[in-house]
């Protein structure tokens, strides 16, 4: 909801027709998320539950594993490389003219979380690895 709040960031998302998650509350976000998926509309969802404040990854929280569980539907990881040094968190807009280039790496659809065959944690596990392979995929290709 925090990018929903900039005049110029909420104008194009809310043209994009996106929908704001109230993360504070998990389990209304977690109702607002399923009816969304329902509909056979996507979203996007940073599983760390917020932005990096070092510009490397945190831990992922579970909420992506029980969606994925009860929507019954695969997440497409995408790594996003060079965004923390266009927008650093504590800058309120992105350095529009900066050297560095964003590059967005998307990987394979991993299934859907199943919660007789595997506990969250093992889905977000291969999920954290996803991401990983995805980085270095990044660091080659900076070289």
């Amino acid at each position: 909801i925090h990018l929903f709040k900039s005049p110029v960031i909420g104008w194009f998302l809310r043209h994009l027709r996106t929908h704001p998650l109230v993360r504070e509350n998990g389990m209304q976000a977690l109702r607002q998320a399923l009816r969304i998926l329902a509909q056979n509309k996507a979203i996007v969802i940073f599983p760390e539950g917020t932005r990096s404040r070092s510009g490397t990854m945190g831990a992922l929280k579970k909420g992506i594993a029980m969606l994925s569980c009860k929507a019954n539907c695969p997440v497409v990881p995408v790594f996003i490389s060079g965004a923390y040094d266009v927008w650093p968190p504590e800058r309120k807009f992105p350095r529009l003219f900066h050297k560095q280039k964003v590059y967005f790496y998307v990987g394979k659809p991993l299934p859907p979380c199943s919660e007789g065959e595997e506990g969250y944690s093992d889905w977000l596990a291969r999920l954290k690895k996803a991401y990983s392979d995805l980085e270095k995929e990044a660091a080659r290709d900076l070289e």
